[in-house]
């Protein structure tokens, strides 16, 4: 479980959600003391001018006495019970008056601390203004001063502010949570595609093929797990295909060894069975054992070719095609009875591997004598033009010229009723060996019968 939850706190949802929670908590933390700040900067400004004016006016005003102090304070607004004001004066005999609760406010502040200007703290206070100011007037014959003392308790400002900071934490928090689990939601339902990919592709890694499908559905949206899914499917299509080919290999495999290999088995039973009673036999059943043993020997011959072309690195050299092919015309018409034509000019030069290309046109010189009549005539091309072999045989349909390459794949007219023998791997080597030297064939229809293998092949630049 604790492993499960690991694995799910990893996910690319649960990482887009965590990069986007600390976003978006650091951000309302910023909001949040960016507010409160900007709100205590505004109640220090607003209590700073306050105490200014008030202070001012105790000045303008004159009180210099407990009759000034009386009609100061029924014209005053001054809230006695968060601003405190005292005045002493000295005629040259001292006086003082003061609002109510003075006194027991200025014992709070026996243990007080400057923070800043005009700014103090104590225990028991809390936070408070504290402004002095001094007159000195000529009252006749005599000079009166005055000391004004103002402080002016900032409690209510903090509560206020600590409100609101409480509203916009609770505000901020609902909003976090809100965000995140919408943003968990969002990049699950993007990530929804990459999950199925995933699990499918886990249904494939187990060889779990019963559950497997052929594609999986394609979203329109996010643009880039769209295109994934495209290329996956794509993938998922060549694997399967691929997947398909080797059953079809081993199934053909198994049957194409199978005939030679009873044949085989049937005359080393009969041999058993009548070969001291009829000695005559005995030679034409060897020869059957002798004919069917060499068909599984080119055969498995012919398998090693194919597997060495596919796992072949070849080095392609500037070469000149003409004598090459010329020499591999010369020595396979010994070998058929048809008439080989070679049309050439005087030099093609392409970057290809010599060794594989003799093999090629040896590989497509067998498969056009296997089917050409003996009087048919076999044209080879090399020109600059034009590389090709073409025969006179009964050609192939349309529908054989995409599966012609294939493994084991004889066609329908050269099936295993057919009078050519073959393995049917001989255009198989030949489709990986020119692509191997970088080229490409196709198979066109000759005039008025036969096939043309056309190949074409990298220039010497």
């Amino acid at each position: 479980m604790r492993a499960s939850l690991t694995s799910r706190l990893q996910t690319s949802s649960a990482q887009i959600t965590k990069v986007y929670g600390l976003l978006l908590l650091g951000l309302m933390v910023a909001m949040c003391l960016s507010v409160t700040t900007l709100v205590g900067i505004n109640a220090l400004h607003n209590t700073h001018q306050q105490a200014h004016n008030v202070l001012k006016g105790l000045r303008d005003t004159y009180v210099l006495n407990r009759d000034d102090w009386y009609w100061w304070r029924v014209g005053s607004p001054v809230n006695s019970r968060s601003t405190f004001i005292r005045v002493t004066t000295e005629t040259p005999k001292e006086d003082t008056v003061s609002t109510r609760h003075t006194k027991d406010f200025v014992k709070k502040t026996d243990d007080a601390k400057k923070i800043f200007g005009d700014l103090y703290f104590s225990q028991d206070a809390g936070f408070y203004y504290y402004m002095t100011t001094t007159q000195k007037v000529q009252d006749g014959k005599q000079t009166v001063s005055a000391k004004y003392q103002l402080w002016m308790s900032l409690t209510n400002a903090v509560n206020l502010l600590l409100t609101l900071l409480r509203i916009i934490s609770g505000l901020m928090l609902l909003f976090f949570l809100l965000g995140t689990g919408f943003i968990y939601g969002l990049a699950k339902r993007l990530n929804r595609p990459l999950v199925n990919l995933t699990q499918y592709t886990k249904v494939l890694n187990d060889n779990n093929w019963s559950q497997a499908v052929d594609s999986l559905p394609v979203p329109t949206k996010p643009t880039e797990v769209r295109e994934l899914s495209i290329e996956f499917n794509q993938l998922l299509h060549s694997i399967n295909q691929q997947a398909e080919n080797d059953r079809q290999f081993v199934s053909n495999v198994s049957h194409e060894l199978k005939t030679p290999i009873a044949g085989i088995r049937g005359h080393v039973e009969l041999i058993q069975r009548h070969g001291k009673r009829d000695p005559k036999m005995v030679p034409d059943a060897l020869a059957v054992i002798d004919r069917e043993s060499l068909r599984m020997q080119r055969m498995i011959e012919s398998l090693l070719n194919l597997s060495h072309a596919s796992q072949l690195t070849i080095d392609r050299q500037p070469t000149d095609l003409v004598p090459l092919v010329a020499k591999v015309v010369g020595d396979y018409q010994r070998q058929i009875a048809q008439d080989i034509m070679l049309v050439a000019d005087d030099s093609v030069r392409r970057r290809v591997n010599s060794a594989t290309v003799e093999q090629i046109f040896l590989a497509l010189l067998n498969n056009a004598g296997k089917y050409s009549p003996p009087t048919g005539i076999i044209t080879v091309r090399v020109t600059n033009k034009e590389i090709s072999v073409s025969d006179v045989g009964p050609g192939i349909s349309n529908g054989d010229k995409a599966r012609v390459f294939e493994r084991f794949y004889r066609g329908s007219q050269t099936g295993a009723n057919s009078t050519v023998k073959g393995t049917g791997l001989g255009l198989a080597i030949v489709k990986q060996l020119v692509a191997l030297n970088r080229g490409d064939i196709q198979i066109l229809d000759n005039q008025p019968t036969g096939s043309r293998f056309l190949m074409h092949f990298p220039t010497d630049s």
